[in-house]
């Protein structure tokens, strides 16, 4: 079954410096991972294929103020980690999109304050306007931003999507664990080639 570019929408999320640029701080995680030293190329394909297909590219970048004030007073797990780095702050290098993923301004880019895309009210809005009823994922990370972003689609009746060799985490053993075991219970996979035999 193809993909019809006037109700899908292809998600890329967190497509930032500071996991895919060269001085970013989790730059050298992701490189050294499943899929990382891959991602932007990756990236870019499915981007120039969606753009070729008509299919609306959302970039959703996760952005934190000074003080990581949206973790909580006293952040624990992923927050806690994610402060740590430094990274991720709003109006910086690193919070930006990576200097290598084609962007151009017919792409949407939003921001969240979290994990899921569905954080910021304005993505689900965009997609309500736009009759999107097939969200594409790809992007970081497998265990974090994109199966929150997955999981929140599910329960939105949304049909979802992921592009397993544009999808990382922070080591192998977690994203494979997450790509075997949890994304299956919310969305179907296909690989880049995959993808473009699709529109």
């Amino acid at each position: 079954m193809s993909l019809n570019p006037q109700t899908t929408a292809l998600v890329i999320l967190d497509g930032q410096n500071d996991f895919l640029s060269e001085g970013g701080v989790l730059y050298d995680a992701i490189q050294g991972t499943v899929n990382g030293p891959e991602m932007i190329e990756h990236l870019n394909r499915i981007i120039a294929i969606a753009r070729k297909s008509g299919i609306p590219v959302i970039n959703t970048m996760v952005a934190f103020s000074e003080g990581y004030k949206e973790a909580g007073e006293v952040p624990y797990g992923i927050f806690a980690a994610v402060g740590e780095t430094g990274g991720f702050l709003k109006g910086t290098w690193g919070a930006q999109t990576a200097e290598e993923l084609d962007v151009n301004d017919g792409d949407i880019v939003l921001e969240k304050p979290g994990m899921s895309a569905f954080l910021n009210p304005e993505f689900e809005k965009t997609l309500n306007a736009r009759g999107i009823k097939t969200l594409v994922l790809a992007g970081m990370l497998s265990n974090a931003c994109v199966e929150c972003t997955m999981r929140a689609a599910y329960d939105r009746g949304f049909e979802v999507y992921n592009i397993s060799d544009a999808i990382t985490a922070l080591d192998s053993q977690t994203h494979d664990a997450t790509v075997e075991k949890s994304f299956p219970l919310f969305s179907k996979s296909l690989t880049t080639t995959e993808f473009a035999a699709q529109v």
